[in-house]
């Protein structure tokens, strides 16, 4: 497994949800387009927060099983975070 830092594997993310009216393109890890993307994870709420980091994790996961249609659900009142990737319906578009 290769050693990418958080902070690069954040940079690689093609593009990035901020707040749901807002979008980000984030091409590569290099520091300049880092800075936008790091300011805005340490001044939003953390709510906003915990929503970037599961909508990253399913974009991942998608990459890594595109078998699975992927999807994420924050819970704050009973303090869970879910992942999930259901199995595609046959003939479904990617």
């Amino acid at each position: 497994m290769s050693s990418l830092s958080r902070r690069q594997a954040l940079g690689l993310m093609a593009a990035v949800a901020v707040p749901p009216t807002v979008v980000v393109a984030v091409a590569a890890a290099s520091p300049i387009e880092q800075e936008p993307l790091q300011h805005w994870l340490e001044t939003s709420e953390p709510a906003q927060v915990a929503e970037y980091h599961a909508a990253r994790l399913a974009e991942v996961m998608g990459l890594i099983d595109p078998e699975r249609s992927w999807r994420f659900h924050i819970d704050h009142k009973h303090g869970f975070a879910l992942v999930c990737g259901d199995s595609r319906p046959e003939g479904a578009n990617v």
